[in-house]
């Protein structure tokens, strides 16, 4: 099952507001977006409503058991590789409602929890997480056996993916199949 579906950003953006423009519109149209921020000296993934709630100017220097965040003046928005944040917990969230059961006159009222009202749109996803994403899908949207609520948020969901400038040494993408 492939669960990315493309949209023409042509329809979507208009390019001289750039990444703004796109979060401003995913937004309205009603999507949580989620993008990177930063938060107690690192990067984690969380909901964000416009271009400027991403970091500009933001590295890291990545190594063996080590992961430091420098900011500078200039005006990169995505010259950092991923830390230890993962978007897993938004499309697979560790605690989840699976039904609701109720006690009524001596037997038992069984109902699903209202389904997610918003689809996601993930801002800066690496090639890494894609693939990290593309392995979630086949455990978890599998034709045979599909988790309905996985595959409900992973079939609205809106990836914008961005290329590691300067991967770090820790980097595990090639080994995965794909490249920085």
């Amino acid at each position: 099952m492939n669960i990315v579906t493309e949209r023409p950003l042509a329809r979507l953006l208009d390019p001289r507001g750039g990444l703004d423009s796109l979060v401003r519109l995913l937004v309205s149209e009603g999507h949580r977006v989620l993008g990177p921020v930063v938060r107690e000296g690192g990067i984690d993934y969380a909901e964000v409503s416009c271009g400027d709630d991403l970091p500009t100017g933001l590295t890291v220097e990545q190594g063996p058991g080590r992961w430091r965040q420098h900011t500078s003046n200039e005006g990169s928005r995505f010259g950092w590789t991923p830390g230890a944040a993962s978007w897993k917990q938004h499309v697979f969230p560790p605690v989840q409602e699976v039904l609701r059961v109720r006690r009524t006159d001596g037997s038992f009222a069984v109902t699903d929890p209202p389904a997610q009202s918003r689809p996601l749109a993930l801002i800066a996803a690496r090639d890494c997480e894609l693939r990290a994403l593309g392995i979630l899908d086949r455990v978890f949207a599998d034709a045979t056996h599909p988790d309905p609520r996985y595959t409900a948020r992973r079939e609205g969901t809106f990836v914008v993916a961005v290329t590691c400038g300067v991967p770090s040494a820790t980097c595990w993408c090639t080994s995965m199949g794909g490249s920085p």
